[in-house]
């Protein structure tokens, strides 16, 4: 049996932890809002941990140096990606650096963190991991990560 002394001591704890529960400090944390991407250029940095310039064969079977490349995320969803190029033709030889643009295309975020660019230099559509608000990695078609960080 509690001592009598013991009861409303005992009581008031139990009280104060009841408020406690049914007040939400007890409540499981959730998970956090996964970043997404702010608006302004993003530049690539790294290509597999190599700073620029990287090379990469695309979806026609051509090889890119690719010197620098940027996207340049805009209000509802648009991008324009530039970058600066060498290309050489399957079986022929690298070309001069030029430019390839591609100009105000949509992005869309089929998941949170993630966001898919319809159209790039890399050949057709190309998944990123959203890693901050101001960083997302591309998820190359032959499985290589190529981080952009934004200026």
């Amino acid at each position: 049996m509690i001592a009598s002394r013991l009861v409303a001591p005992l009581a008031a704890c139990g009280i104060a932890f009841g408020a406690a529960v049914a007040g939400g400090a007890c409540v499981w944390p959730t998970a956090s809002n996964p970043p997404t991407l702010q608006t302004g250029i993003y530049t690539l940095k790294t290509a597999n941990g190599q700073s620029p310039p990287v090379t990469f064969v695309d979806s026609t079977g051509r090889t890119l140096r690719v010197v620098a490349d940027t996207f340049n995320l805009t209000a509802n969803q648009f991008y324009d990606q530039r970058s600066a190029v060498a290309i050489t033709p399957r079986g022929g030889t690298e070309g001069p650096i030029g430019p390839f643009v591609v100009t105000h295309q949509t992005y869309v975020t089929p998941s949170a963190g993630s966001v898919t660019f319809i159209t790039t230099l890399y050949g057709g559509s190309v998944s990123a991991f959203v890693l901050s608000p101001t960083s997302f990695s591309l998820q190359m078609p032959d499985h290589s990560s190529w981080t952009y960080e934004k200026r």
